[in-house]
């Protein structure tokens, strides 16, 4: 028997039995050792590799609260124990995450430089000024990267068939720039579709937001039951006010969590489609604001939630 105060093992048992570990003293200090928890470690978990990965990023980017983009990449990293691949920490045993803890002092990330550009590419490059730039970015929220890139190099004209007719999550200012200093992107048929679709986001009310969570949860779900424009006027470290949706046994069925009061999340918190505070992903739904309302998630919806959480080293 171990005493855990004086640190001794008490042998007790039969004659036999106590004859037995005379003759062996090792037996006894082994089972000794067994017990003695005062030289071991901490119990270091994947969780413990992820914040330790997600901290000496943020160190290399010089962004505090940045996580690893496993996928992207664009960095490498030295200093891991012999042995030991840089992966997701999810793929680590429970011997190489503590081997991998107990190196931290010596893991260090390093960026990568940006690819040189081809000589095609600079062609293009040097034609886009950051006015141009600016346009690029608003226009990737109406047609694809590819038609805005041929829309600011002045190769084409929106067409209306070119242009997405859902989801249209522009801000007021640049629904104004594209109605005003930049309508000749876009014919007159484009712009009349334009306005349609953008004043019928505008007037809608109710989104369902896909958030970060650090559980066991991929991701879970709040419901804003306001217009998106006062969304996108949030800067991120604002909060937004709705309710949450609560996950059932079917994974992509969800009902609202009713309280007397409205709760708030960080708008930094939204999962987004290009890791910028003006892209959210979002399911436009007006929801019944009572206990127990169910919602039925699309599984494309669920689908793209997966694929930028796995993009951005989440899962």
């Amino acid at each position: 028997m171990h005493d855990s105060g004086t640190g001794t093992v008490n042998q007790y048992g039969s004659a036999k039995g106590a004859q037995f570990l005379l003759q062996d003293n090792a037996v006894a200090l082994k089972f000794m050792n067994f017990f003695d928890t005062t030289n071991r470690g901490p119990n270091y978990t994947n969780k413990d590799v992820r914040d330790l990965f997600n901290k000496k990023y943020s160190e290399a980017c010089g962004k505090p609260g940045s996580r690893v983009p496993y996928l992207k990449k664009g960095f490498t990293v030295t200093g891991l124990p012999n042995g030991i691949e840089f992966r997701k920490p999810n793929n680590y045993g429970e011997e190489k995450v503590k081997a991998i803890m107990n190196a931290q002092e010596g893991i260090v990330f390093q960026l990568e430089p940006e690819p040189s550009i081809t000589h095609s590419d600079a062609a293009v490059t040097e034609e886009i000024d950051p006015q141009q730039a600016e346009l690029q970015h608003i226009l990737c929220k109406v047609v694809d990267q590819e038609k805005a890139l041929q829309v600011v190099t002045d190769q084409i004209c929106i067409e209306e068939s070119d242009m997405e007719v859902t989801d249209l999550a522009l801000t007021d200012m640049e629904y104004n720039l594209l109605t005003t200093n930049y309508r000749n992107c876009f014919t007159e048929d484009a712009l009349t579709a334009l306005a349609a679709n953008y004043k019928s986001f505008s007037n809608h009310k109710g989104y369902i937001l896909p958030v970060y969570t650090d559980t066991e949860d991929a991701y879970w779900l709040f419901y804003f039951p306001d217009k998106m424009s006062d969304l996108l006027n949030q800067h991120s470290q604002q909060q937004i006010w709705g309710y949450w949706l609560n996950a059932t046994e079917d994974k992509l069925t969800f009902k609202l969590i009713m309280s007397k009061n409205k709760v708030s999340i960080d708008t930094l918190n939204i999962i987004t489609k290009e890791n910028n505070s003006s892209s959210f992903l979002f399911l436009q739904k007006t929801l019944l604001l009572k206990t127990k309302t169910t919602v039925n998630l699309p599984e494309p919806f669920h689908d793209q939630i997966y694929a930028i959480l796995n993009e951005y080293g989440f899962i």
